[in-house]
């Protein structure tokens, strides 16, 4: 049997983390989920292993995940499972490896050359993978409809073959994107004589009105909160920054302590989902339940994250779900009618959007609090606001009745 190689599991690990940002992993996932689970696992091997990576150090801290009381979330064993064989792939210098998703195959017709074809022009004009795929699938099924219909050779294309295909398909805007697309390629390479794109039904975007909770009934689900207790101080805070603030899930989750200027009064921090800097005010209410939970219930631990998780023995940096999940158990739990209404922060986001549109501000003021880059951004998230519109009404002429015959 061949003997398995022995590494320092704290020096493999710091080669695991290299390779992944050279394959151009983010910032969060090689140093906030990986790297938390990378110095876990060395820990492991320090008291069971004399610090040595091993397949059996592996699997036991694969087990010990596991069988843990409470159960951590799927996920994130999901993702331990996933570092445990990035270690061991790299024992085998395999520092390179990355979880590969079953693809699904697509429907076959006997236009599947043309599809491959299709597939190869698409990764040429640089579309990513997933895009990709979801295209394909697509064009895919409406192939095995036309071949449903008839069509033997693609030149005999109908119209009527285009309507039967986008009535067949799920999706109606997929269908618009993709059929689209793939029928003006066709006439471009000069396989079709004619450009059947625009024959391909248009399907409006819906855009549902953004769930909005009035300032009432966000004051009742703070008072609502239990605050004797260091989980409800600290989801108190969280619920606090997004009803006052509107930050994101993903950037509650990821503020530290450098993104608060006490002496300033300002939070700042760079947006996971733009990629730009935004500073918010520390309001006074906010500042005082975040020294609050820092001072006397945040879990000691040298993690700069704020907001961590309340398991025992087990404090993590809570991600951007957990976020959306203590929100919306708040809401629930609050009492407030949230029947047919989102129930994450990101309600809680276009709730300040469309109070500070009732309250007389502007969309360049909105624009600039939410920190979008553009005011036709901020239109999603706002609702429209009918007293307003009703004082912008122009009055009705009086009307006498009498005919005016000519």
């Amino acid at each position: 049997m061949r003997k398995e190689p022995q590494f320092s599991c704290t020096q493999l690990s710091e080669k695991v983390l290299s390779a992944m940002e050279a394959d151009g992993y983010s910032y969060t996932m090689t140093h906030r989920k990986y790297n938390y689970i990378l110095r876990e696992i060395a820990k492991y091997c320090d008291n069971n292993f004399g610090g040595i990576y091993t397949t059996e150090a592996g699997d036991e801290y694969l087990q010990q995940k596991n069988s843990a009381t409470p159960p951590y979330a799927s996920e994130w064993i999901r993702l331990c499972r996933n570092t445990v064989i990035r270690l061991n792939q790299a024992l085998l210098g395999n520092f390179h490896w990355h979880p590969q998703k079953a693809c699904i195959p697509y429907k076959s017709s006997r236009f599947d050359c043309l599809v491959v074809e299709y597939e190869k022009y698409l990764y040429q004009c640089g579309n990513q993978i997933p895009d990709i795929r979801a295209r394909i699938h697509v064009v895919a099924r409406f192939l095995y409809v036309a071949q449903k219909s008839g069509i033997t050779d693609i030149g005999q294309m109908t119209y009527a073959v285009i309507y039967a295909g986008y009535e067949e398909e799920g999706s109606k805007e997929e269908f618009t994107k993709a059929v689209r697309s793939f029928l003006r390629y066709l006439f471009r390479q000069g396989i079709l004589n004619t450009d059947m794109s625009t024959a391909v039904p248009s399907t409006p975007r819906h855009k549902p009105l953004p769930t909005v909770y009035s300032a009432e009934e966000i004051s009742h689900i703070l008072a609502s909160i239990d605050l004797e207790t260091p989980t409800g101080k600290r989801n108190y805070a969280i619920f606090l920054i997004a009803a006052k603030l509107g930050l994101r899930s993903c950037d509650i989750a990821n503020l530290t302590f450098q993104n608060i200027n006490y002496e300033r009064g300002t939070i700042r921090l760079v947006q996971q989902k733009t990629g730009e800097a935004a500073e918010y005010p520390l309001l006074p209410e906010i500042r005082q339940i975040l020294i609050d939970y820092i001072e006397n219930c945040r879990p000691v631990s040298n993690d700069v994250h704020i907001f961590l998780t309340s398991h025992p023995f087990d404090f993590r940096p809570l991600q951007a779900a957990s976020i959306y999940g203590i929100v919306s158990r708040l809401i629930l739990a609050s009492g407030v009618d949230s029947s047919n209404r989102r129930k994450g922060a990101h309600a809680l986001r276009s709730s300040l959007a469309t109070g500070l549109l009732q309250e007389g501000n502007n969309y360049p003021v909105i624009q600039k609090i939410l920190g979008h880059t553009s005011s036709g951004s901020v239109r999603h998230y706002v609702r429209v606001d009918i007293e307003r519109l009703q004082k912008c009404a122009l009055p009705v002429p009086e009307f006498s009745g009498e005919v005016v015959k000519k």
